[in-house]
């Protein structure tokens, strides 16, 4: 498919983002899929998940232009006194590749990208959820175990300031195989909670989950764990759990292509009335 430039500032336009230069919008097509550029645009203005990629992925190519131009203005300034330079090393270009959890520096400066090593599939909006408290921040990200197991992958942690979260000391696991269709029950009210230790290399690592109740209506409250590290607790309300729970369901219809959303709903029933029956 064709981008235009038009095409591009009117979708960004909507999202609430800046309108770009044609030099941008020109590195942004040497570096991503015009596909793959045209179904995060379009999904920015109704996903944050979205939006955010968008963000994190122009902010880069900002940069460089600004780099480029104070560059340009430097050597024009020395080629009036009589000096010469050589040309700066071009900065790498953005890797859609790169999918680490990094400290991202757009919209807020302490999330996370998603644990993923592999580019966004072109045909999804997003690939996790941030859930912001006041004392501390989650974010659920699309994983693969090493067994190749679609699962989720959660990071937590704990405020530093006003809109600012200590990344570089979060929390991170993965939900096992074992444990997905129990944490899927809980996300969809089929059980009330769920709690899993032994986490990690040195088994130092847990999460619980827990359907709360209040004036509003009922939300989750999530709590992330680590030895020798303060505790995460976040409360999740009904809009983020929303999001996580399309996550979820995109992970378990991975593991098992050959069902439908409806099947996998009806399977978790089941999962929780013998779960609740054991008990």
């Amino acid at each position: 498919m064709t981008l235009t430039l038009n095409e591009t500032n009117a979708l960004l336009t909507k999202a609430g983002i800046e309108p770009i230069e044609s030099s941008i919008f020109q590195m942004m097509l040497s570096s991503f899929k015009p596909s793959l550029l045209f179904t995060a645009l379009k999904g920015a203005s109704k996903d944050v998940g979205a939006k955010r990629w968008v963000l994190n992925n122009l902010e880069p190519l900002l940069e460089q232009v600004n780099q480029d131009n104070e560059a340009t203005s430097q050597y024009s300034e020395s080629d009036v006194s009589g000096s010469s330079h050589q040309a700066p090393e071009e900065p790498p270009t953005p890797d859609v590749m790169q999918e680490s959890y990094q400290e991202r520096q757009a919209h807020y400066q302490h999330e996370p990208e998603p644990q993923q090593t592999a580019a966004p599939d072109e045909s999804r909006e997003y690939k996790g959820h941030h859930v912001y408290g006041t004392a501390a921040a989650l974010y659920f990200a699309c994983s693969k175990t090493k067994a190749g197991i679609f699962t989720l992958s959660i990071d937590g942690a704990v405020s530093s300031g006003a809109r600012k979260f200590d990344w570089a000391k979060k929390v991170s696991l993965q939900v096992t195989q074992a444990e997905l269709p129990m944490v899927s029950a809980v996300l969809f009210g089929f059980i009330k909670s769920c709690e899993f230790k032994n986490h990690g290399p040195a088994k130092n690592k847990g999460f619980k989950i827990e359907v709360q109740s209040n004036k509003n209506g009922k939300h989750l409250f999530f709590n992330l764990m680590e030895a020798k590290k303060p505790m995460v607790s976040v409360p999740v309300s009904a809009e983020d759990a929303f999001y996580i729970r399309n996550l979820l369901i995109e992970q378990l219809l991975n593991n098992s292509p050959q069902l439908d959303s409806y099947s996998i709903i009806e399977n978790l029933k089941v999962f929780a009335r013998m779960k609740c029956s054991a008990e």
